[in-house]
């Protein structure tokens, strides 16, 4: 959905727009086959990612590649590849060091590891963890035909503005409430059923230390501190923060600083937790 909408609006900005998913893709070569040939550019023996960079180089350009965590392991924590997609670790590392007049936009629910040691070392790669929209998403729920607008703000603040949560949330409440946002807000928070199955996706993701964790701070009413988690049962402080940094990674928990670090969890997550 923001993918479509980022091209509605730059499309003019560019001299190329590339939508690709890359669950399409079985290896990095298959990527950058199908990339050069939709971009008309000259395949040669030598290395296709050179190909594809100088390519970058000479055309103003905006690729962007949805999808991204199928490249990763799961049951592992955020950021580890498949053994056969490892060699994006060193794609990406080149496109990120390398200077060109392009732009690559990577969207997934793990970062890369390579991609945050180039943030740390000042490359032009910037990370952005979307917060989720505020009066775009009111469109949402106009295109749904829902009623009692002085409740918009509370819904969209409830998921937090996410575009696809908002709309199967939207669905739900248009098929069973009549698009009373008002009764639908009313009592026990009820999560679609197609986000529970798109939650499902991303937890399956998970390392059964991470889901622990998610579980113990969904059941509690404030944010928790490191020691506070440890307290709750045996885990070393050791695999305890490499697991918060995957969460954290992962967008499936929040950090708040006040004095002293805490953990917590959205509405949606936390319910989520405590259903499943």
């Amino acid at each position: 959905y923001l993918s479509l909408k980022l091209i509605e609006k730059v499309q003019n900005q560019f001299d190329f727009i590339v939508y690709r998913n890359l669950s399409d893709f079985a290896t990095l070569k298959d990527l950058q086959y199908d990339l050069l040939e939709s971009l008309n550019a000259t395949q040669t023996k030598k290395d296709l990612r050179i190909a594809l960079l100088e390519h970058l180089r000479t055309h103003s350009g905006l690729i962007i590649l949805d999808d991204g965590q199928s490249l990763f392991r799961s049951q592992r924590l955020a950021g580890e590849y498949q053994p056969q997609h490892k060699e994006y670790c060193t794609f990406f590392e080149l496109i990120g060091k390398t200077h060109h007049k392009s732009c690559i936009i990577f969207n997934t629910w793990d970062i890369p590891r390579e991609v945050i040691k180039l943030i740390a070392d000042h490359h032009p790669v910037k990370l952005l963890n979307l917060t989720g929209m505020d009066e775009n998403a009111r469109e949402i729920l106009k295109e749904q035909g829902l009623s009692d607008n002085e409740q918009w703000s509370n819904l969209i603040a409830l998921y937090q503005g996410n575009p696809l949560w908002l709309k199967l949330a939207a669905t739900l409440i248009k098929d069973v409430f009549s698009g009373r946002v008002s009764q639908y807000l009313e009592g026990h928070l009820v999560l679609p059923e197609d986000l529970k199955a798109l939650l499902t996706m991303q937890f399956e993701r998970l390392t059964e230390t991470e889901k622990i964790t998610l579980v113990w701070l969904s059941e509690e009413d404030n944010p928790l501190t490191i020691t506070q988690i440890l307290n709750k049962g045996s885990i070393s402080r050791s695999e305890l923060s490499n697991t918060l940094q995957s969460l954290l990674r992962r967008f499936l928990m929040e950090k708040q600083e006040d004095g002293e670090t805490y953990f917590t969890l959205s509405p949606i997550i936390k319910e989520y937790c405590l259903i499943v």
